[in-house]
């Protein structure tokens, strides 16, 4: 399926810098050019692979397999896990959580971040392939536990939930398969979402009312329902919406779904090697470009009303 795969082939902290240039005819009267210097600032690196990232306010956290990041300070253990300040690219010395295992999922409420992978330590802590942690110092949330027997390769927040997907079969203590929701507050398991993929979950998205669950991955039925690499369950678990099986032939390994317009979008891999838009109301895809590999990841951009997909 070319999954040289769902890791995202960065090694390299992508860390933002701003120059302010002055230009003739937009230049304030009586403004003075602001000078720059043209050295590049300097930036900060992983010495392994980006598998996710997340942001929080002015953080930028970044989660895969590696052990050390380096940069203009010199280099500085951080194992699978660390922090960058996103307005300067610094690392954030005080954030640590070093995993053991590689990690493979981030997402957040906004005051913890989750982290998901395939390690059984955290932050010096034992937790089995899912966390919750402290945003600003990395330390576990201690009434957190959600332990999976997989790897967990996707998590998504949804009003009071987490909705985990990855390889296992077991979750918060339950016979859930690869599909799966925890309560935000504890990471007990919410057991009437049990769709039971029957293969491998790489991408979880909702839409912003959380009434529907995408699920991406390299099934092919969901919920008792024939469906290939992509479909949508309702947040009981239920079969919701068209199949796209015509239109998407290969694994899915991520989804964003586009309030503004109604579409989803799909990173589609192995030959198909794709970006999609996909009509969650008539399965239909509006639009694809193809690329020269696995496409990994996608985010929805804000569009016009008028390009709504739907009535009205």
């Amino acid at each position: 399926m070319g999954h040289g795969s769902r890791t995202r082939r960065l090694s390299t902290v992508l860390v933002v810098a701003t120059m302010v240039v002055g230009l003739a005819g937009i230049v304030e009267v009586g403004a003075q050019p602001v000078p720059y210097a043209d050295t590049p600032v300097g930036g900060w690196a992983v010495n392994g692979r980006v598998m996710a990232t997340e942001i929080i306010g002015n953080t930028v956290y970044v989660g895969g397999t590696f052990t050390s990041v380096s940069g203009p300070g010199g280099s500085v253990a951080r194992q699978n896990l660390a922090a960058f300040d996103s307005r300067t690219g610094a690392l954030r010395t005080g954030f640590v959580a070093n995993a053991n295992q590689a990690v493979r999922a981030l997402d957040t409420n906004g005051t913890s971040l989750f982290v998901g992978g395939s390690f059984s330590s955290i932050a010096g802590v034992t937790r089995q392939r899912v966390a919750s942690l402290n945003p600003t110092s990395g330390a576990v949330n201690a009434g957190f536990t959600a332990n999976a027997n997989g790897y967990v390769n996707a998590l998504k927040v949804s009003g009071s939930r987490l909705y985990v997907g990855g390889t296992f079969s077991t979750l918060a203590g339950h016979s859930i398969s690869r599909a799966g929701a925890v309560s935000l507050a504890n990471g007990a398991a919410i057991t009437s979402f049990a769709p039971r993929p029957n293969g491998t979950v790489h991408g979880l998205e909702t839409t912003p009312d959380g009434s529907q669950v995408f699920v991406a991955g390299e099934f092919t039925s969901i919920a008792g329902v024939s469906r290939r690499y992509i479909a949508a369950v309702t947040p009981n678990g239920a079969s919701t919406g068209p199949s796209y099986g015509s239109v998407v032939k290969y694994a899915v390994l991520q989804m964003a779904y586009d309030p503004h317009t109604g579409l989803l979008f799909a990173a589609v891999a192995g030959y198909g090697n794709q970006v999609a838009a996909l009509n969650p109301l008539t399965g239909a895809r509006p639009w694809h470009q193809y690329a020269d590999g696995d496409v990994q990841a996608v985010a929805g951009q804000a569009a016009p009303a008028r390009f709504r997909v739907g009535p009205g």
